[in-house]
């Protein structure tokens, strides 16, 4: 292979490694924003519940906010993101509706973190993410119970 061959390959590997570097950041900004919406359903949830019910939906805040600051670092430690987004605003309907929502979304997010587990750099953090996620849903089964 001569020196322009070799030139023209190495160019093309550096676009297709860019192109998917760009694609994790597009990805892990993807799962922050659904941990900062997750966390602002919550937010907005406590506020009208009571006792138990609303002890649970504080919990559930206080991890997806965890789960964003993490997804933020690891955007930062790979330089890949690590911005701020856009402030969101949910919808109006039924709490129940919103928490059964809430549950699927967060399973989603379980799975895609235990994907993301295998990977060596970031791999134990996305282990806990996922057991984190793991522990939503088995609060939000338990919020859903006790809401009747």
């Amino acid at each position: 292979m001569d020196k322009q061959d070799l030139s023209l390959e190495q160019q093309v590997w550096q676009r297709v490694r860019a192109r998917r570097e760009d694609s994790r950041g597009n990805d892990l900004r993807q799962l922050q924003r659904e941990a900062m919406e997750l966390a602002t359903i919550y937010g907005n949830l406590s506020s009208r519940m009571t006792g138990r019910v609303q002890e649970g939906i504080r919990q559930l805040y206080a991890g997806e906010r965890a789960n964003a600051a993490a997804l933020a670092g690891i955007g930062i430690l790979s330089g890949s993101g690590g911005e701020s987004l856009k402030r969101w605003q949910p919808g109006k309907e039924d709490p129940r509706k919103q928490l059964l929502r809430c549950y699927h979304r967060t399973r989603r997010c379980m799975t895609e973190y235990l994907a993301r587990s295998a990977e060596p750099e970031y791999g134990l953090v996305f282990e806990k993410l996922a057991k984190r996620e793991g522990e939503h849903c088995v609060l939000l089964a338990e919020i859903l119970g006790a809401m009747g």
